[in-house]
């Protein structure tokens, strides 16, 4: 699906305000930066265009509520010799990582932390075959070096990148296809949390779900870093959002973003409230990180020819569906790994 941009059109993107957190890792605001939230990988080339673009406008790191800066434990590598929280994290010198033909060498300047992060500490999430045994998905920094076959960076470049792990180190290397430039008006820092919430978001609610201007989008957990971004993009494309959330506090953040229904998924039935704002219809797409038990829920939320995009299972991977909810009204069913 293409997009044209218009240099000249306005847009409403704000930051969310006091949302990033330096330094110590054990705060309650870390906390609900995470209880909704998901890591998910995405497809990133169509996203330069409309990132350079928005980032006028838009702080990513404090937008994706996801970042927790990691200055302050970054030497040469945090190594993990054995599983559990934050104490296990070890500042270790380490080999510096080697340069493959296909890859770049960053300098990293901060690192994101994302759930597979605390997850993979914890023993519960292994790192991908031929990973990186250290932590750290997303990174910006500067390239220090590059592979033989790599033409479209250069030495000095500012840069982000999604990764495979690694990213809580000095340095690291990485696929010259998984780097991405940091956006005018974003800093070095506050890049780190870009590559994660936009690649997940443009890939699914956008490459994959189709969303476009004049439909209308659910996404579960507003206030997480997929929702807060979620909320922004769909906004400047024109789509009317409907968000979940479990606080007065977080639904305000929400609003603030440019939600325009706001759900108390804890006192209000979501299902209910989404036939009501759209006259019994429902929405056309839905970004859910819950699963299984709420399936049922979105299916019944979703509008003909609906789109449900799960993109994680913190609610169940196993549950019952009745295929004619499904077929009855021409419903697609999508799923990241």
């Amino acid at each position: 699906m293409k997009r044209e941009l218009d240099p000249h059109q306005s847009h409403n993107l704000q930051p969310l305000p006091d949302s990033s957190v330096t330094g110590s890792l054990s705060t309650e605001k870390a906390k609900m930066c995470w209880e909704e939230e998901v890591k998910q990988d995405g497809e990133m080339e169509e996203l330069l265009a409309v990132l350079g673009y928005q980032a006028r406008a838009l702080d990513m790191a404090e937008v994706a509520q996801k970042l927790e800066l990691l200055e302050d434990l970054m030497g040469n590598a945090q190594v993990i010799t054995i599983r559990g929280g934050l104490e296990v994290l070890q500042l270790q010198e380490v080999d510096e990582p080697e340069l493959k033909d296909d890859e770049v060498l960053i300098k990293v300047e901060a690192s994101g932390l994302n759930q597979a992060d605390t997850v993979q500490r914890s023993g519960a999430y292994p790192p991908p075959k031929g990973a990186s045994h250290y932590l750290g998905v997303e990174c910006s920094g500067t390239i220090l070096a590059l592979g033989k076959s790599v033409s479209r960076w250069k030495i000095g470049d500012q840069v982000c990148a999604l990764l495979s792990g690694g990213g809580y180190a000095e340095k690291v290397t990485v696929l010259a296809g998984q780097v991405l430039p940091i956006p005018p008006g974003v800093s070095v820092k506050d890049a780190a949390s870009l590559p994660e919430v936009a690649c997940t978001v443009w890939s699914t609610v956008f490459m994959m779900s189709q969303l476009s201007a004049g439909e209308t989008f659910l996404v579960h957990g507003g206030s997480s870093g997929i929702g807060t971004f979620a909320i922004q993009i769909a906004k400047y494309y024109g789509a009317r959002v409907f968000v979940t959330a479990g606080s007065d506090e977080k639904l305000a953040v929400c609003k603030d973003l440019g939600a325009d229904v706001c759900i108390n998924y804890k006192t209000e039935d979501f299902v209910k409230r989404v036939k009501e704002e759209t006259g019994g219809k429902g929405v056309d797409v839905i970004l859910d990180h819950i699963g299984a038990s709420y399936l049922k829920q979105n299916l019944e939320s979703l509008n003909f020819d609906g789109r449900l995009f799960i993109i994680g299972t913190v609610g169940g991977s196993v549950t019952e569906v009745d295929l004619r909810a499904l077929l009855s009204k021409r419903l697609t069913v999508q799923f990241h790994k």
